[in-house]
């Protein structure tokens, strides 16, 4: 009796058609999925990351523009306190956040390359960006540029 796809019970072919969605269709289902969700954790990393450069930016408007009234009341304050607070930062930098000096560039490159895991989510993590970003509206407030 031959097999043929006409000749099947209603039954027969849906049990058929399982047997074909799961060799066949379920897989690449799977991988359609997973692939959407890369594509939302990314979409949604971008707005997150856009909305925290927009924070970033207006609070540091906002600290130059403060530093600038200041300075504009006591003309002779940044020569003492500019000076001293990046004195601060920087060692405050090396004793806390060591992880948080430079530019950011050349630590990314690196924790690309390393195969030390840990240490790269060390160097590239939230937690850094945050102390980053904390010591540099510091010095934005003291007249950092």
């Amino acid at each position: 009796m031959p097999c043929d796809k006409m000749s099947l019970s209603p039954d027969r072919m849906r049990r058929h058609l399982r047997i074909l969605w799961r060799r066949r269709a379920q897989p690449e289902a799977a991988a359609q999925l997973r692939m959407l969700r890369r594509r939302i954790a990314t979409v949604t990393g971008a707005i997150l990351l856009g909305i925290v450069a927009l924070l970033f930016a207006e609070i540091a408007d906002s600290a130059h523009e403060l530093f600038l009234s200041v300075a504009g009341s006591w003309p002779w304050l940044p020569v003492l306190l500019t000076p001293a607070v990046f004195a601060g930062v920087v060692y405050a930098t090396r004793r806390w956040a060591a992880e948080a000096s430079g530019s950011g560039i050349p630590q990314v490159i690196a924790a690309g390359r390393t195969s030390d895991r840990l240490l790269a989510d060390r160097m590239v993590s939230l937690y850094t960006a945050g102390k980053k970003l904390v010591l540099t509206v510091v010095m934005l407030l003291a007249g950092g540029s």
